[in-house]
């Protein structure tokens, strides 16, 4: 995961086992609607907008073996180095 900023934008680089791992919390979260009221509303638009741009970057989701891709995608990322 890289973050680089340029003014006022920031750019956040995802590898395909982050994005996985974060759309899936993220979907988790918007989804289930629980603890929902600890969110501004301004941070639950986001999230949702965010969860959207993964959605339709993603096919694992929809795949039948999601759970064990998503399994295999959070090992990636539990064992990659947080410095790259």
């Amino acid at each position: 995961m890289k973050l680089r900023s340029q003014n006022d934008d920031f750019c956040l680089r995802l590898n395909k086992s982050e994005a996985l791992v974060l759309f899936d919390w993220i979907a988790e979260l918007t989804q289930s609607k629980r603890d929902t009221a600890f969110f501004h509303t301004a941070e639950y638009k986001l999230l949702c907008t965010i969860e959207n741009c993964l959605e339709k970057e993603l096919a694992e989701p929809i795949l039948e073996e999601y759970g064990s891709l998503l399994f295999s995608a959070k090992q990636d990322v539990l064992n990659s180095d947080p410095s790259n």
